[in-house]
């Protein structure tokens, strides 16, 4: 089922089905996607957003899944992937800060798994005023689940009257790959395959093993180069190294073969397992840069069944920061037939420097979940 669980979830309903948790300021307001930003949406069908003033706001639903008509001995056995995205944006002329929190819950509203990230605070002066998205996919989080908690909002960070704090919509939180209990019990190899759901796929994915496992599609300029993790921390400790491109495209893929992976053909045609694909990127203080990304789900003829392919992004110093920032997309209801996942990313500077100022990645992967 990838049907949005959150009602209302773009303000078209004005605040119905939310919860105002925290109301300050001038209090919550809804907009149109046009406005001061100036940056259109990238769903033409997402018109209004909500909207924060100088004191803390928030909003929160709580989805009932056994209302929903969810069956809860399914959800205890598949225990299948929830994701969720939100997406949130700011003005040019005032900072904000952002707040996301979002919990499963048992049948006491007890938290089972929580996805809390640090807030983010934006200055207009050193952060571009394009709409940003943040996702997250729980799996294998035990039984239990039977109401997911979604709660988020902000405020503007030099307490001007009116609405100048963060922009919210786009929200969503989706459940993935129902399937019935007979199917998880007498598919072969699925125990096998369950041992594997939620490992990295992506062999090498910071450069650890140099160049160990990646094919080479394009190596232009200085060519590709690894560096140690420098400039703005990482995410994760145990990443310390990064692939870098040069003044011309650099690009390098892999391509799984899920069936060398140990995955049964019958259970990925059945289940058809959300496939989730992150990838960080980011640029140098010094100089613009280009990223690329393109993810297929490939037949047995490696033929595509299903594309993530986003327009490219440019990143400019004198208007973006240059921390890490992350690209991630999950793919559902692909049909039956998937046997192959190819994964190709990479980049350029945009100023033609000698050497390696071009984009840089790190922290890949490809998963697939319950």
């Amino acid at each position: 089922m990838s049907v949005n669980l959150l009602k209302n979830p773009d303000g078209d309903e004005d605040f119905e089905h939310w919860e105002l948790t925290k109301n300050g300021g001038d209090k919550w307001l809804i907009e149109e996607t046009s406005g001061n930003c100036g940056h259109d949406f990238s769903d033409k069908s997402v018109i209004k957003y909500f909207w924060t003033s100088f004191d803390l706001c928030l909003k929160r639903q709580v989805i009932d899944l056994l209302e929903e008509g969810y069956d809860p001995e399914t959800l205890d056995i598949v225990q299948p992937a929830v994701t969720v995205e939100d997406w949130y944006g700011n003005r040019t002329d005032c900072g904000f800060i952002y707040k996301l929190s979002v919990a499963l819950l048992d049948e006491n509203q007890e938290v089972i798994a929580e996805f809390k990230p640090d807030d983010v605070t934006f200055k207009p002066d050193t952060s571009d005023c394009f709409w940003k998205q943040v996702a997250h996919t729980f799996t294998d989080y035990g039984p239990g689940l039977r109401f997911i908690s979604f709660e988020h909002g902000g405020k503007d960070t030099r307490y001007w009257k009116g609405w100048f704090g963060v922009r919210v919509t786009g929200s969503s939180v989706t459940i993935d790959v129902f399937v019935s209990v007979e199917h998880i019990y007498t598919a072969p190899c699925w125990e096998k395959e369950n041992s594997k759901m939620s490992k990295n796929l992506l062999k090498n994915p910071n450069g650890d093993e140099d160049f160990e496992h990646w094919e080479v599609m394009e190596n232009g300029g200085d060519e590709w180069r690894i560096e140690e993790m420098s400039g703005h921390a990482f995410s994760d400790d145990s990443v310390t190294k990064y692939f870098c491109t040069s003044f011309e495209p650099c690009l390098k893929r892999q391509v799984i073969d899920l069936l060398e992976k140990g995955y049964d053909p019958e259970n990925l045609d059945i289940v058809q397992p959300a496939v989730t694909v992150t990838d960080w990127y980011c640029c140098r203080p010094d100089c613009g840069c280009i990223y690329k990304l393109s993810v297929a789900l490939l037949d047995e003829n490696q033929e595509v069944i299903a594309e993530f392919s986003p327009d490219d992004v440019t990143l400019d110093p004198d208007m973006d920061d240059c921390s890490w920032k992350q690209v991630t997309h999950t793919f559902t209801e692909y049909g039956p037939g998937l046997r192959f996942i190819f994964f190709e990313h990479g980049g350029q500077d945009t100023k033609y420097w000698k050497g390696w100022f071009g984009v840089r990645v790190t922290g890949s992967s490809v998963t697939i979940d319950v």
